[in-house]
């Protein structure tokens, strides 16, 4: 009996750091305590695997009046995105395959809420909010309250992501199509 509560004593000490705090002022999966869905500020890092094996990162570079500059690394060259917050918390996207910036995040979300952006070729994309209660899990964090959207990224491939509170995405899926998955492993928010 004592050498059973000995390994479960062990086996709970070891797990639980799952949820562990970064090197940064916040945890993986709590974030920063803020009700924004993506919180940007300068020097904010986030890491993702995607697939299980592909490590990619996002660094919030420089920031000019509301608009953030992100560098994405990952197995390819670095690419470079511009994100805008609106002063209704709405988040903002513009980076060179789209013809100009589009909704990433709306501040206010409404389940069912909908909007289309379009890229450089001309071709429509659709966004949709499935829930603004949804939980997901990753393999480090179990989260709640979490915003669900899905993006028809082309009649062949659906993608859904989930915002959490204070954090900012954790999780994305193809769901149709060239199945993928990507989650946060990592996270410094300034």
């Amino acid at each position: 009996m004592k050498i059973s509560l000995a390994l479960f004593v062990l086996f709970f000490v070891f797990t639980l750091p799952a949820c562990k705090k970064d090197s940064g002022s916040n945890t993986l999966c709590t974030g920063n305590g803020t009700n924004s869905y993506f919180p940007l500020a300068v020097g904010d890092n986030r890491q993702f695997i995607v697939n299980n094996s592909v490590q990619t990162s996002t660094v919030i570079t420089g920031q000019s009046g509301s608009y953030f500059y992100e560098e994405i690394i990952g197995s390819g060259p670095a690419f470079y995105d511009t994100l805008m917050v609106a002063a209704n918390g709405d988040v903002y996207d513009k980076n060179p395959y789209y013809a100009t910036q589009f909704l990433l995040v709306p501040g206010s979300a409404q389940t069912g809420q909908t909007w289309s952006y379009s890229d450089t070729l001309g071709k429509t994309y659709y966004q949709k909010i499935i829930s603004v209660q949804a939980s997901t899990l990753t393999s480090s964090c179990l989260y709640n309250n979490c915003l669900e959207i899905q993006d028809s990224l082309n009649s062949n491939n659906v993608k859904i992501t989930f915002y959490a509170p204070g954090v900012g995405p954790v999780q994305s899926m193809v769901t149709v199509g060239a199945a993928s998955t990507s989650e946060l492993t990592g996270l410094i928010l300034k």
